[in-house]
């Protein structure tokens, strides 16, 4: 009993980022090279960068998390294929979307479904997806992999004051809103 107790609230903190990790090239090469959706809102926000897969139950979990904060930090997300293969299809749907905000938002809302976790995928039909979209998650997902992540999610925020702080699995509105000095 008390083993599962302690493995719970280990999963309740916040991942800490990979040794050696750095917040300022993570932040460059993803605002340069990734292929984002970035969270609507107002002009002027704290930005942050996060790696994340849409089959990924933390991923799902801190966009949740994120989203309040959505008038005073604007999170680029980039789709990235790690956990299987719905992980690709799901990121180019999203990225070849019209409005890849709304069809992020729509997944992430659909991921508890018990018929599938978020955008449904015909397998059969994937090798129909755009393959110039499809190599701008496998770009997301070497860029991601190039600056350290080694989990899932990972990003970095810089707050005003120009530091550069690691978003991670397991952080909550207030951890994120923290995090990007908010």
């Amino acid at each position: 009993m008390i083993a599962s107790a302690c493995a719970y609230e280990m999963a309740l903190k916040p991942a800490l980022p990979p040794p050696a990790w750095d917040g300022e090239k993570m932040f460059v090469e993803f605002a340069e090279k990734g292929w984002t959706v970035p969270t609507p809102g107002p002009e002027g926000r704290v930005e942050a960068y996060v790696a994340i897969d849409l089959q990924c139950p933390k991923s799902m979990a801190l966009f949740r998390a994120a989203k309040p904060l959505a008038d005073r930090l604007c999170v680029h997300w980039l789709p990235i294929a790690a956990v299987n293969f719905n992980s690709d299809p799901q990121a180019t749907m999203i990225l070849m979307s019209g409005d890849p905000w709304k069809k992020l938002d729509e997944h992430v809302e659909h991921f508890g479904d018990e018929a599938f976790r978020g955008l449904p995928v015909d397998q059969k039909e994937v090798w129909k997806l755009p393959q110039e979209v499809r190599m701008k998650v496998w770009a997301n997902s070497k860029l991601a992999r190039w600056n350290g992540t080694r989990g899932l999610p990972m990003g970095v925020v810089k707050t005003r004051a120009g530091e550069y702080r690691a978003l991670t699995a397991g952080m909550s509105t207030g951890d994120i809103a923290a995090a990007a000095g908010l």
